[in-house]
């Protein structure tokens, strides 16, 4: 009478223990920092490459490309949902046949999800990228103020007429500024297809810099 509980309580699945639960709390963490660095590399390198910026002269901090990455996941909140359903998908599909599929199976099925997550980030932060540019330049690069930047007197011998009129005129936009460096554009206002050079200026040849409060580009 006493044999059939006995054997269904052997039968039955041990829960996973603390440590399991730990661990796999880690992993999953682990997985989803590295999944939005690489979208948020991805992202800021393609982005800054349409400015004709390399991604070595800036010096972003880490968590920039974490927060870039979440950019990515924001701005394409439709695939990330479908993203996460499949994965919420396969997981009650596997997890029943785990123990029968053996371990090798799993550690390769992981594997090949993990690889096309990866695939999906950077396609994504291509893409993301190419969009906010595209946005950027046809709103006359609006998020980047108009500035007029006072040269060194030395450095206005040195540099001559290489900043276009940029020294002379407050229509140079700031992208950015970063690893003593200041990265400028010169936009045509009317001529948003027009391809842009980049100049980049070292700060200790600036002596003062004004922001200017017009944000339209200069004809």
């Amino acid at each position: 009478m006493t044999d059939g509980p006995t054997e269904t309580a052997a039968a039955s699945p041990k829960p996973p223990s603390l440590g399991e639960i730990v661990s796999a709390a880690g992993f999953a963490i682990t997985l989803v920092t590295a999944w939005l660095y690489v979208a948020g590399w991805t992202y800021a390198y393609y982005y800054f490459d349409h400015l004709r910026i390399p991604l070595l002269l800036i010096e972003l901090p880490y968590q920039h490309y974490l927060v870039y990455g979440g950019l990515v996941v924001w701005k394409n909140p439709i695939w990330a949902t479908a993203i996460v359903l499949v994965l919420v998908a396969l997981a009650l599909v596997s997890i029943p046949r785990a123990r029968a599929a053996g371990r090798f199976v799993i550690s390769a099925a992981v594997l090949a999800v993990i690889l096309g997550l990866f695939a999906l980030a950077r396609i994504g932060g291509v893409d993301t990228a190419g969009a906010d540019f595209e946005a950027e330049r046809a709103s006359d690069f609006g998020a980047y103020p108009r500035v007029a930047i006072a040269l060194k007197r030395e450095a206005i011998e040195a540099i001559g007429d290489r900043l276009a009129d940029i020294p002379h005129t407050d229509c140079g936009r700031l992208l950015l500024v970063s690893g003593g460096r200041m990265f400028l554009i010169r936009p045509i206002r009317g001529a948003a297809a027009a391809t842009l050079d980049t100049f980049v200026v070292g700060m200790g040849q600036v002596d003062a810099i004004r922001v200017v409060g017009e944000y339209r580009s200069c004809p």
